[in-house]
């Protein structure tokens, strides 16, 4: 059961902490098929063609099309996913998660700028259409990669934003309300970001705002608005950044 803690903090930041909400045995099994697949030569020839892939690689349909994921169906996420928006409310998908694997760089740990966005906007009125899962698998430190959250900014898109534009857009719409937006996925960003964004925070327009890096245990699990903007971290640790990521899509928008 939810608390109704639990429920304001979704409405209001957006975003909700499910601790061990995957059993971990469960978490760690599945990062095991999934660092497993990355020894294949399959999975490496396909990550061998891009640049980027190297650093987040890609290939494991093999591994949803085997289940390998499908604890998720059995654990304590479906049951949030009811009490939060309603048994009929969402779609169940048939697979329950995209890996996620972030390599270490040799870039020094810092906030991204342009790649800030949303999954999905809001409706017309103002609800989310969808809800991003993530589940931890691997004990995720701080400055791992983690997803990176503007707890709260989804108030800011529903009030001031447009349906239906481009995160680009979007971005441009939300940075002239405020400063701190305009600045935190600016092209030349201010020195101290760190302090700014994610210890201090802000208050806009009387929405409490600020970036939020997601951390925990393996099996720990966040349920995000869709409308919620964030980006993707860079791993600054040795350790692989290891998570499954599922957007869910709401049959009726809350």
């Amino acid at each position: 059961m939810l608390t109704d803690e639990q429920r304001r903090a979704f409405d209001e930041q957006g975003l909700l902490r499910l601790p061990g909400a995957v059993p971990r045995a469960e978490a760690e099994r599945m990062a095991e098929r999934i660092h497993a697949a990355l020894a294949t030569e399959e999975v490496a020839r396909h990550n061998s063609d891009n640049e980027w892939l190297r650093t987040r690689p890609g290939g494991f349909k093999q591994l949803k099309k085997e289940g390998a994921f499908d604890a998720v169906l059995d654990s304590d996420v479906p049951a949030a996913l009811d009490e939060l928006f309603g048994v009929d409310a969402w779609t169940r998908p048939r697979g329950w998660g995209n890996p996620a694997v972030t390599y270490t760089t040799d870039a020094e740990w810092e906030l991204p700028t342009g790649s800030w966005h949303v999954d999905m906007p809001p409706t017309e009125d103002g609800r989310s259409r969808s809800v991003t899962v993530f589940v931890i698998l691997t004990e995720l430190r701080p400055r791992g990669g983690g997803t990176l959250i503007v707890t709260g900014s989804h108030q800011l898109v529903r009030r001031f934003g447009q349906p239906d534009v481009h995160n680009r857009a979007q971005r441009r719409i939300l940075g002239a309300i405020h400063p701190w937006l305009a600045d935190l996925w600016g092209r030349k960003p201010l020195p101290d970001r760190r302090r700014r964004y994610v210890e201090n925070g802000a208050v806009i327009e009387g929405v409490p705002v600020q970036v939020v890096e997601l951390t925990g245990d393996p099996g720990d699990t966040f349920l995000m608005r869709g409308d919620t903007f964030h980006a993707v971290a860079p791993n600054a640790l040795v350790e692989p950044r290891t998570m499954l990521i599922k957007g869910i899509p709401l049959q009726s928008p809350a």
